[in-house]
């Protein structure tokens, strides 16, 4: 796990297998910006208020610019002025998978609709998504979505309400590259699978035909998804956080895990709950998750997930929210029990946004 300091320009690692922070000089571009995805490859997809964007090796230094963000038009922006709701990347994944082996970038942004790619050294982002042709004012969701998140923070929702799948089927939490593919994890936790063939084109997808998920939503009660490649199986995480706001600030706190695997059945796609990982580690991040064996990481269990926080007031209020390593902690598949294993104290209080990186991904690579 790594996360920086603004004021020092240094990075951390905390290491799991012996519990000790490391350090490491970052650029000042880098100690200003956000991690919003990591690779294979060594390469952090990094994000700043100010629309750039560049790939980033935290051990080399190594710098790769890309376009500046789309940044949404000044009217729509002016919703969103009352706490400065910025419109940089949430979530970025590098491809080399394509026919040609061509590398780029595919990301989520301020518009949950579509998906944003671009190359190395490209002077602007590309944008596709799953229903680009509806008429609709298209950042109309990413504000509903927080405004929903406010919602529970006042405790203005009903105790309980139905999730409409319907309405939420396009509306993309999480993305992954899985077996050459690109799979879009969408609020109503169906899958839009994406072809990757080149970046100048228009990515084309496809809605795999889910069985119907519908979930009670309770109040004080925060959820989440997330994507994992696990041995050969696409895994969907869904994470439960308590929520309290008892007018000295809101706090939340994960309570529950379930781990479901993608099954297929003919042409019918449903999640199967999955009862053990076995040896596997999942590791999960809003910005990045990976699955790691036992076999490679010595003295620590499988069976378990560690998780970090990433919930949306760090990436709507930036670097000066309130502290962001709070909720972590360890998840025991086999009784459902939950340990801290960081406990941050008064002086090392970590206000942004951390983040998984394996020893294989250490190491240097040219673009």
């Amino acid at each position: 796990m790594i996360s920086r300091d603004i004021d020092t320009q240094i990075g951390s690692f905390y290491n799991l297998s012996d519990s000790k922070i490391y350090s490491f000089n970052l650029s000042k571009e880098a100690s200003e910006s956000f991690c919003c995805g990591s690779s294979s490859q060594g390469y952090l997809i990094m994000a700043n208020r100010k629309g750039g964007n560049f790939l980033y090796n935290p051990f080399n230094q190594n710098t790769i610019n890309l376009p500046q963000q789309f940044m949404p038009p000044k009217d729509i922006a002016k919703k969103w002025t009352k706490k400065d709701y910025p419109s940089y990347l949430r979530k970025a994944v590098i491809c080399s998978q394509t026919p040609n082996k061509e590398l780029y970038i595919l990301a989520l942004g301020s518009n949950a609709r579509v998906i944003e790619t671009c190359k190395p050294h490209d002077t602007e982002w590309s944008v596709f998504g799953a229903d680009m042709e509806e008429d609709e004012d298209e950042y109309e969701d990413e504000e509903e979505i927080m405004n929903r998140y406010l919602r529970q923070q006042n405790n203005t929702i009903p105790d309980e309400v139905i999730q409409d799948d319907e309405e939420n089927k396009w509306l993309f939490l999480d993305l992954l590259l899985y077996k050459g593919m690109l799979y879009g994890l969408t609020v109503a936790t169906t899958l839009v699978c994406f072809e990757l063939h080149d970046s100048s084109n228009p990515l084309g997808c496809k809605e795999l035909n889910m069985l119907p998920k519908g979930r009670v939503i309770k109040r004080r009660i925060i959820y989440g998804d997330y994507l994992v490649e696990s041995g050969e199986e696409l895994l969907m995480v869904h994470r439960i956080r308590s929520f309290v706001n008892n007018g000295d600030g809101a706090k939340y706190t994960t309570i529950k895990f379930s781990v479901y695997r993608l099954h297929q059945t003919n042409d019918l796609f449903e999640w199967v709950e999955v009862q053990s990982l076995g040896n596997q580690m999942l590791f999960l991040g809003r910005n990045t998750s990976i699955s790691v064996s036992t076999d490679d990481i010595p003295g620590l269990k499988g069976n378990c997930i560690y998780f970090i926080d990433d919930m949306w007031p760090y990436f709507a209020f930036g670097i000066d929210s309130v502290p962001s390593l709070l909720d972590n902690g360890v998840f025991y598949l086999d009784d459902g029990h939950i340990e801290k294993f960081y406990t941050p104290s008064d002086s090392d209080l970590i206000k942004s946004q951390p983040f998984w990186i394996t020893p294989s991904a250490i190491q240097d690579v040219k673009l």
